[in-house]
C-alpha cells in the first residue's frame, strides 16, 4: 500500500535519521518554516522517499528530494513530483546539481513530467589557500588598478547596509526598470531563509543610479555563495561589474570564510563572459547546476 503524508520536522528525524545531512536539515527546516510542505511517501508503512518544497514569490520550489536506499529506482523521486504539482498553485521549479548522486533520477522525473529546462547555471567553488591566493596575486597585478579606473570614472560601491533605501528598492526592481536587470532579485529581500548577507554584497553606483551588484548569501559562518554577479542593462560593457565583486570578495576574505561558491546563469551573458576572463583562474572546480520548470496545468 502507497500514501503520501504531509510530515512535520519531527517525522523527517525519525524516519529518515540515516540519510540527513546538514543540507537537508537546512532544507527541510527552511520550507517548513517558511510555510511550505514536506511530503512523505510511504510504502506499506515504511519511509519510502520525501520532497520538501517552499513558495518563493510567483513559484513553487522544490528544495529537496530524498529516496531511502531500498526504495531507489522504482520511481519514488517522480511519484513525489507528482504529487507536489498536483497540489501546487502555481509555477514549480526545481534545481539540482549535475553532481548530485539522484541528478540523472530527479532530471527523467522532471522531464517525464513535463518540466522543461531554465536558466541552469555554473557554479564555481573554492575553498583553500591556493585559490585565494591566485585572487590576491591577480588584485596586486591588475584588479586593483581597474576598480581605481572605475572609481575616477565616477563609480561608487557601498554595501547593502550602508544603501539607502531608495538604492535597494531600485534594485529590488531592477529586473522591471529602464536599467533592465536579467535576475530578479526580489525573492532574496522577501525571503529570510535566502541568507541574504548585506555586509558582503555591494552595489555599484554612476550618479546615484544603479549600476552593478554582487549579491552574497551565507548559508553558514564559514561559506559564502556569490548568488548574482550582474549588470544593469544600461551598464553593460562598462567594466562596473567588477568593482562590487572585488568588494565583497574583500570582505569575504577579512569576514573569517572559508568557502564560496560563485553561481553563474546560463541566460546571462554578460556575467559568463566575466566568468571566463575571471573565475575560471581562481576557482579550483565548477559544476552545472539545471533549473526544471513546469507551468501549473490543470490535470497534471
Amino acid at each position: 500500500m502507497q500514501k503520501i503524508i504531509d510530515g512535520t520536522y519531527t517525522d523527517y528525524v525519525f524516519l529518515f535519521a540515516e540519510g540527513r545531512t546538514a543540507y537537508s536539515d537546512l532544507s527541510v527546516k527552511g520550507a517548513l518554516n517558511s510555510g511550505g510542505k514536506l511530503y512523505i511517501l510511504l510504502q506499506n508503512n515504511l519511509a519510502a522517499g520525501y520532497l520538501c518544497i517552499v513558495n518563493e514569490e510567483n513559484i513553487a520550489r522544490v528544495l529537496y528530494i530524498f529516496t531511502a536506499p531500498m526504495y531507489r529506482n522504482n520511481g519514488v523521486c517522480k511519484i513525489l513530483l507528482k504529487h507536489a504539482c498536483e497540489n501546487a498553485d502555481r509555477k514549480i521549479k526545481v534545481c539540482i546539481s549535475e553532481n548530485t548522486a539522484a541528478f540523472q533520477f530527479i532530471k527523467n522525473a522532471c522531464l517525464s513530467l513535463g518540466f522543461f529546462e531554465e536558466s541552469s547555471c555554473i557554479v564555481h567553488s573554492s575553498g583553500d589557500w591556493e585559490d585565494f591566493k591566485n585572487w590576491e596575486n591577480y588584485m596586486d597585478k591588475v584588479g586593483n588598478k581597474f576598480c581605481e579606473i572605475l572609481i575616477r570614472q565616477g563609480f561608487e560601491c557601498i554595501s547593502f547596509s550602508e544603501a539607502s533605501k531608495s538604492q535597494l528598492d531600485e534594485l529590488y526592481h531592477s529586473d522591471e526598470s529602464e536599467y533592465k536587470n536579467l535576475l530578479s532579485t526580489k525573492v532574496f529581500f522577501d525571503n529570510a531563509n535566502k541568507f541574504l548577507d548585506k555586509d558582503l554584497s555591494f552595489l555599484a553606483t554612476k550618479n546615484c543610479k544603479l549600476a552593478a551588484y554582487s549579491l552574497v548569501s551565507r548559508p553558514d559562518s564559514k561559506s559564502a555563495v556569490f548568488e548574482h554577479i550582474s549588470t544593469s542593462e544600461k551598464f553593460i560593457g562598462t567594466g562596473c561589474i567588477f568593482l562590487p565583486f572585488a568588494k565583497s570578495m574583500e570582505e569575504f576574505k577579512n569576514s573569517g570564510c572559508k568557502r564560496a561558491a560563485y553561481v553563474m546563469y546560463d541566460d546571462n551573458a554578460h556575467a559568463n563572459a566575466f566568468r571566463k576572463k575571471l573565475l575560471e583562474r581562481v576557482t579550483a572546480s565548477h559544476h552545472k547546476s539545471y533549473n526544471f520548470v513546469l507551468e501549473k496545468l490543470e490535470g497534471i
